[in-house]
């Protein structure tokens, strides 16, 4: 486990489970996370269901591995990613979550966001 991808995946659950919950709204999460993980997390918190997320359970951040090389490979370029994956509660339900962040020049951002609202 990296440590510094496992540190910014449990610092940024809280704002990503509050944008899902309807408490924050979504274009907050411009700093942590791509646009593409923005939109997703929108509509999921539009069309999803409602109640609290009571908290996570085991939170899982793989490996790192370095992305892969190619010659458009530009400055900027993401390095370095992992795969997540954790449960959560909603209500009496226990939901799971998938994701995968992304680090560049040392500053990590979630690219990839689903769950099973």
């Amino acid at each position: 486990m990296h440590p510094d991808a496992h540190r910014f995946v449990l610092s940024t659950l809280r704002p990503v489970f509050e944008v899902l919950d309807r408490r924050r709204p979504a274009k907050h999460l411009t700093a942590i996370a791509s646009n593409t993980v923005v939109d997703v997390l929108r509509t999921l918190a539009e069309t999803g269901p409602e109640g609290t997320v009571s908290g996570w359970g085991n939170v899982h951040v793989g490996t790192p591995r370095r992305c892969p090389r190619t010659p458009r490979t530009r400055a900027g370029d993401p390095e370095v990613g992992a795969e997540i994956f954790l449960t959560y509660r909603r209500g009496e339900r226990v939901l799971a979550a998938a994701g995968r962040v992304e680090a560049a020049a040392g500053r990590w951002r979630w690219v990839a966001f689903t769950t099973a609202a």
